[in-house]
């Protein structure tokens, strides 16, 4: 599997020019999010008119740190990112847009002043460099890849709007023990944003060089979030504010305490019919999120895809005690046909949970 992680930032609340929703929210989904109270949630605001998030309220550690998702040598990320202006980008500084990561060891990073990018290292040298000037209050698509190694073997491309701007190799690149990278950051844990370099981030997909899909560029691609619009087979045994499973469930400002649904039998499932997407020529794969909590102990369980009703589930997945978090699953390919996703597939999807 290549493709490993999407995000559309439609899942944060639904109340705009503020701190996502519930709090914690986006804590629920990355495992290091410093400062979140700092990073506005903005509704219709996106390059496509869906919701977008922004970094950069004031001085603050800003941060979202994927979890721990390979051990593959390479790594690719693509980033929708929208400038509020050019003074709180011309500050000499490399606060990090992206960065590729061994645990908590950075590799590489991408970085941007008013008039340039660059890509700095984990030791903080400047790397390589290319003066372009993407305009303020516009959507630009920032694209990263990266091959790590702990001698001189390593490279590092760049591409804005899929033109390439950066590449570099030759180089080291990871500076852990490993020679790859685990995970990767939207900004910067080390240092705090500039003051006034609002950030706005969208359209967010992680891959990395394993498999025979998804292993390189992507170019620009547009992540649409898909909500549950119906209960197809659901059995758990306790709803929040509605009886209907999935209007519990199918909402971006579901709250912990009072949207949800609850069982604890083994093999009980509650599958949901999806939302319609967009007419897209090419879809890369779908992302199944679960968030979850274990209420008086852990439990296990599975995300389950269903396609005409060929399923696939994920392995297993503890939701634990006292932590809200969210289990994802990848499928890059259609499990009835195993072929590309399309709009018609992807509209008759099932998805769900089914405790283990």
């Amino acid at each position: 599997m290549a493709l490993l992680w999407i995000d559309g930032f439609d899942t944060y609340g639904d109340a705009g020019n503020t701190a996502p929703q519930p709090t914690n929210r986006v804590a629920a989904t990355y495992i290091y999010v410093p400062n979140e109270s700092q990073i506005d949630n903005e509704l219709a605001a996106g390059p496509w008119g869906d919701n977008c998030l922004e970094l950069g309220a004031s001085a603050y550690l800003q941060a979202m740190t994927t979890p721990d998702l390979t051990t593959n040598n390479t790594m690719i990320a693509g980033l929708a990112c929208r400038r509020n202006t050019d003074d709180g980008w011309a500050a000499d500084g490399d606060w990090a847009i992206i960065e590729f990561k061994d645990g908590t060891q950075c590799g590489v990073a991408l970085c941007a002043s008013n008039d340039s990018y660059f890509v700095r290292n984990g030791d903080g040298d400047f790397v390589a460099g290319s003066r372009v000037k993407t305009d303020r209050l516009e959507w630009h698509y920032l694209e990263i890849k990266a091959v790590a190694s702990t001698t001189n073997a390593g490279s590092v491309e760049v591409r804005i709007n899929n033109c390439p701007v950066i590449s570099v190799s030759g180089i080291k690149t990871a500076f852990g023990s490993n020679n790859y990278y685990t995970r990767c950051t939207i900004g910067d844990v080390g240092q705090a944003i500039q003051t006034q370099a609002f950030l706005r981030v969208d359209d967010f997909y992680l891959c990395d060089g394993s498999g025979g899909n998804n292993d390189d560029f992507l170019g620009t691609v547009h992540v649409d979030t898909i909500f549950p619009d119906g209960d197809d087979s659901v059995n758990f045994a306790t709803t929040g504010n509605s009886s209907n499973h999935y209007e519990n469930v199918g909402i971006s400002d579901a709250m912990w305490t009072t949207d949800y649904v609850q069982d604890s039998t083994t093999g009980n499932r509650d599958i949901f019919t999806m939302e319609a997407t967009q007419n897209f020529n090419t879809i890369y794969g779908i992302m199944a999120n679960v968030l979850a909590v274990g209420i008086t102990s852990n439990q296990n369980y599975h995300i389950v895809v269903d396609s005409n009703g060929t399923e696939t589930e994920s392995a297993n997945i503890a939701a634990v005690t006292s932590t809200n978090n969210t289990g994802v699953f990848v499928v890059e390919l259609n499990p009835d046909t195993s072929s590309a996703w399309t709009p018609a597939t992807v509209n008759a999807v099932k998805c769900g949970i089914e405790l283990q």
